[in-house]
């Protein structure tokens, strides 16, 4: 019996190792122009990979715009890349490295203490905050409709028509670097990277806080 037990372990042994020794495969040369056509990762299906060089240094952020393409933030300003990499760029002067679609069909990025609104067309206008805070994390789309960011002291939107508003956090902690986006619920949730929290704000009224 206890023979039987050995070559039983020893048989699941030798599959075992054998399947691990079949998924290690190396990646594949380059195409010479430094583009793979697939990676293979620890498995045997390979992943489609396809590697456009934009021309521009590009920074963080990158979303699908109103013509289905994808935009990006650049060392040039507003980058446009088709589907099949051909791009252009836009001057975009109030920018960081985040960007938001609003709901009028115009991007909204930050830079010092105001808030940059661009059309695909190129048409910028910068809107300054009241409180002379700065733009310092991300930007997202509301569940009202308008653009929400998060500051150093403040969660702040813009609405199309270039109102700024802005909301103290709780703590009275600043943050950096805090993400942004619409809850299911209808709020606006974002971190307090500095707090260690996670907080929602209603936009139907934007003094009340969860925390």
């Amino acid at each position: 019996m206890k023979a039987a037990a050995f070559i039983s372990l020893s048989a699941a042994f030798v599959l075992v190792a054998g399947c691990g020794a079949s998924g290690t495969v190396p990646n594949p040369p380059s195409d010479g122009g430094g583009v793979s056509p697939y990676v293979k990762q620890g498995g045997p299906k390979p992943i489609n990979w396809i590697q456009f060089s934009p021309g521009v240094n590009s920074q963080d952020s990158i979303l699908i715009g109103p013509d289905k393409n994808m935009w990006f933030t650049s060392n040039g300003g507003l980058s446009q890349m088709t589907m099949t990499g051909l791009v252009s760029t836009i001057p975009f002067v109030c920018h960081g490295p985040n960007l938001a679609l609003g709901a009028d069909g115009n991007f909204y990025s930050g830079c010092n203490s105001s808030i940059g609104q661009i059309s695909p067309a190129g048409v910028e206008n910068d809107y300054p905050i009241p409180s002379g805070d700065s733009p310092s994390g991300g930007f997202a789309l509301g569940p009202d409709g308008n653009v929400w960011f998060t500051e150093g002291q403040h969660i702040g939107k813009v609405t199309p028509s270039g109102l700024v508003a802005e909301f103290r956090y709780p703590t009275g902690v600043g943050i950096t670097n805090s993400g942004v986006t619409a809850g299911s619920d209808g709020k606006v949730w974002f971190t307090e990277s500095a707090a260690h929290l996670v907080a929602s704000i209603d936009p139907a009224g934007g003094d009340r806080f969860l925390t």
